[in-house]
């Protein structure tokens, strides 16, 4: 009886423990999609902010380029994109639409629909991001122990 009550109680542990990683598992798949979807956020930013510098240099067809790469990124997360997030993805991805239908024709509006969009964006990165403190590199790397130098001497020769 004592071990059939110790084949239960390992059982119900493995039960719980399997139950657990579960969760772990869960916890970590939502972790990483919320990563995933913040390094997108931010990779459409620099996108959008490299294209209003094509912009400014008149060069539509890099700017053009970048927006289209940018709204396919915002696209891709769209689907999986929480309530709040996705309404003003709908918002960013309808004005990321106007600026490709109006370069280069029209590029003071397309710039105003890019600023917009990039505003948007930006309310949606999170603001605190957390610091590294970098390492001294007297810890990095270990002191330097001297090295015996060697002297020639010169041997007459008989």
């Amino acid at each position: 009886t004592n071990v059939e009550k110790e084949i239960d109680a390992h059982t119900e542990s493995l039960a719980a423990l399997e139950k657990m990683q579960e969760t772990l598992q869960s916890q970590n798949e939502a972790a990483s999609n919320e990563l995933t979807r913040q390094v997108n956020l931010v990779k459409s930013m620099e996108l959008l902010s490299r294209a209003r510098l094509y912009m400014y240099q008149s060069n539509f067809g890099l700017a053009k380029q970048d927006v289209q790469f940018a709204r396919e990124l915002l696209a891709m997360i769209r689907p999986d994109a929480p309530e709040s997030l996705a309404t003003d993805l709908d918002t960013v991805l309808l004005r990321l639409d106007l600026i490709l239908s109006n370069l280069p024709n029209f590029p003071v509006t397309a710039s105003n629909d890019l600023d917009v969009a990039w505003q948007i964006l930006l309310g949606k990165v999170p603001q605190s991001v957390p610091t590294v403190t970098p390492t001294p590199a007297s810890e990095l790397s270990p002191t330097p122990t001297p090295q015996a130098t060697v002297e020639p001497t010169v041997t007459a020769v008989p």
